[in-house]
Parts: C-alpha cells; structure tokens; sequence
C-alpha cells in the first residue's frame, strides 16, 4: 500500500515517529490504519528493512530520519478512515510502486526487495 503525502502528494510508505508507550511494531499497525485505512493481524507484522530520507518540516528545514518498513498482511480496508480527505491511497506489486514513487532511497529499498 502506498499513499499520498499530504503537502507534495508524492506517493509514499505510510509512517510516523516513535511514541514512548509505543512499539515499532504496535506503532507501524496505527499509522498504517490512520494514513491509509489499513486493518492488519498484528502478530504477523514483519519488519523487512530500513532507508533513510529528509524530514521537511514546517518551518522549511530538514532532518535526515531512519525510516524502518514492516510488512504487515491486509485483514481489511476501511472506507473511512482519519487521513482520508488528506491522501490518496493505492494497492500496488512492490514492481509498481518503485515507478510511481520519487524519493531516490525509498526507490532504491523497494529495488532490493524485488
């Protein structure tokens, strides 16, 4: 699954930061639920890897972040969801999100999975 960004609406991974009551894994579960309507089992979420990207933030600048991707299997899709009038989502083959995403490492991390 990937989706929009809300400010480029590039196509991405859903994700988010780390929260201190949180594990990657739980953490993973609730982003992909909030940003793309994703229901999955979460005994079955599988950490596949990481890239590394530039954080834009709202004051204009960057910061490099690790961003850790899990795969996790699709138990449903909600129709409604709390990102779903800020972000498109897409089902895509991991072959067609490495052309419809920009980010270089993003696109080079699916590359290897193939």
């Amino acid at each position: 699954m990937i989706i929009t960004s809300r400010q480029t609406r590039q196509w991405i991974l859903p994700k988010g930061w780390l929260e201190k009551d949180m594990s990657e894994k739980t953490l993973a579960a609730l982003e992909a639920s909030e940003e793309a309507g994703v229901v999955t089992y979460p005994d079955k979420i599988k950490k596949m890897g990481s890239y590394r990207y530039k954080k834009r933030l709202s004051d204009s600048t960057s910061v490099p972040v690790n961003v850790n991707v899990y795969s996790m299997p699709i138990h449903r899709m909600k129709r409604n969801f709390k990102e779903k009038c800020q972000r498109k989502r897409k089902l895509v083959t991991i072959k067609q999100a490495i052309k419809l995403v920009n980010e270089k490492n993003l696109e080079k991390f699916l590359r290897k999975l193939t």
